[in-house]
């Protein structure tokens, strides 16, 4: 194939560097590369003032490299001193065909452009010539003639690849892709998250729509026609640090300065309950079995101490709801942090509680009935080594413990769940709690009769984390990250330091008068 280039002028661009005005000719490698050096009528340098003389390109000997194929076309074009690029005309043996192009960085004196993509082509030769230029100052008209290079393929070739969109995203936002490609038509598109096709994107466009964890990844598309296909570069939709707005956030009250705030999802708070006895708790989370509501609490490192104390009051009615349009074992659920090992506290039917640390094997349940409608303390203080015990205090006092037997740990990162299991096998909770608290150490009998008489604090050191359900629930932020660690900082320019001892998503309750920033390393 042999390429013939003529003009009367040829020019280099300020498109190619970073100052939007005449200066900085410093091509970047690629695309700023093709726009640098162009050539050019002669109507804006004035060579010839009466002639509007424009580029000419031949080409021959197409059949040479397409012998069994057609081809397409498409020019690229740039300007310091038009408005607006002409038409770029392409001739073959039997017809003629306009490409016109969609300009860029046009109105501040340099402009560069992608023209339109010719027709399927099965020419041996080829002429590209521009349509006049004009320069009318009376009617700031400035329309140039210039060619600054070309693109002539069978198979698909991609002119735009997809872009990652601006970030940090939001929880539920939409994140556009998009992608240009020519080739004989027709083409086909597929996109693909992490490798993987997904049903139904066939189009040069995506949408990532309520960008969350589960859809978080790295996605591209595959364009294919007869002659082949071309696989684009990754957009990372990665979502490494999402916000989502939270409006049902439950106030950790332990004032230990790392707070560990919770989510409600279903359960409501009451402002006082007053029990058969003519106890009264004010501030409570009510639980419903015929609406099933949690609260969720973060996976924490916090909280995965190898012995500890789990506090919190207690009130239900009567035997665990047996309605027929819920699955599940009649146990119900006043706390699951198990997935794979960990913890579960069940109400049983007959009102008693079942501790199942890591499973059957080292379950024991209550001597106490809890179900009575009168509010009960619970404290379980564990060590979750094989020659550990844990015990089970109803009311200030020791009700029943139980050796281990087998070592159990919580699974790193496991979440807590008050009201509802990640199980369906057991039933949704309905009844009500109070205080809610995770000490790091086993408290004494002291001071766990200490709680149950004032509800004093005993150890803030050791409180980990304390819902006393007093505060109406708040409007806060969730982050949630897929990779790395969390960092944060007061200014945006840092210095950015760890989060200690938080996994995600973190719920944060922003102060009106400070403001922070996120960020995730890795």
């Amino acid at each position: 194939m042999k390429v013939t280039w003529t003009a009367v002028a040829a020019n280099t661009s300020g498109f190619a560097g970073n100052d939007p005005g005449y200066g900085g000719n410093h091509p970047h490698l690629g695309e700023q590369e093709v726009y640098y050096g162009f050539l050019r009528d002669d109507v804006f340098i004035y060579t010839h003032p009466d002639s509007v003389t424009g580029y000419s390109v031949q080409i021959t000997g197409l059949k040479s490299l397409f012998p069994t194929s057609q081809y397409v076309v498409q020019l690229f074009a740039a300007t310091d001193s038009g408005t607006a690029l002409t038409n770029a005309i392409v001739t073959g043996a039997t017809a003629s065909q306009n490409l016109t192009y969609t300009a860029t960085r046009s109105g501040i004196g340099i402009m560069g452009g992608v023209s339109s993509v010719s027709t399927a082509l099965s020419d041996d030769a080829l002429t590209i010539k521009g349509a006049p230029a004009l320069k009318d100052d009376a009617n700031s008209v400035d329309l140039a003639s210039t060619i600054s290079g070309l693109i002539i393929t069978d198979q698909p070739v991609l002119t735009v690849q997809p872009k990652t969109p601006a970030a940090p995203f939001k929880q539920g936002d939409t994140a556009a892709l998009s992608v240009t490609a020519i080739g004989v038509p027709p083409l086909k598109y597929q996109w693909r998250k992490d490798g993987v096709a997904i049903t139904g994107a066939t189009s040069a466009t995506y949408t990532v729509a309520a960008v969350s964890p589960a859809n978080s990844g790295h996605y591209d598309v595959v364009v294919s026609n007869t002659y082949g296909s071309v696989t684009s570069a990754e957009a990372a939709v990665t979502g490494d640090v999402l916000i989502g707005a939270e409006t049902d956030v439950i106030v950790d009250t332990s004032a230990s300065g790392a707070f560990h705030h919770g989510l409600n999802s279903g359960a409501t708070q009451v402002a006082s309950s007053k029990d058969a006895a003519g106890v009264t708790r004010t501030g409570v989370a009510q639980f419903k079995a015929s609406q099933p509501g949690a609260i969720h609490l973060t996976g924490d490192t916090n909280f995965d101490s190898t012995v500890g104390s789990i506090s919190f009051w207690v009130r239900s009615a009567g035997p665990v709801v047996d309605d027929p349009n819920l699955t599940g074992n009649k146990g119900a659920t006043i706390l699951d942090r198990r997935g794979g090992s960990g913890l579960l506290v069940i109400q049983k039917d007959d009102g008693t509680l079942s501790i199942q640390p890591d499973g059957g094997g080292n379950s024991f349940s209550s001597s106490a009935t809890v179900s009575d409608n009168n509010w009960h303390h619970v404290v379980l203080t564990y060590d979750q080594s094989a020659t550990g015990t844990v015990s089970l205090y109803v009311d200030g006092a020791i009700d029943s413990s139980n050796s281990n037997g087998n070592a159990w740990s919580w699974t790193a990162g496991q979440p807590i769940w008050l009201g509802l299991s990640q199980d369906a096998y057991w039933r949704p909770y309905d009844g009500q709690l109070d205080d809610f608290r995770i000490y790091n150490r086993i408290l004494t009998d002291t001071e766990i009769a200490s709680i149950h008489t004032s509800d004093a604090v005993v150890d803030s050191a050791a409180l980990q984390v304390r819902f006393d359900f007093n505060a109406a629930p708040s409007t806060g932020l969730s982050i949630d990250w897929l990779n790395g660690t969390l960092q944060s900082a007061d200014a945006i320019t840092g210095p950015y330091t760890t989060v200690p001892a938080v996994s995600s998503p973190l719920v944060i309750i922003p102060a009106a008068s400070t403001q922070k920033f996120y960020r995730t390393l890795r």
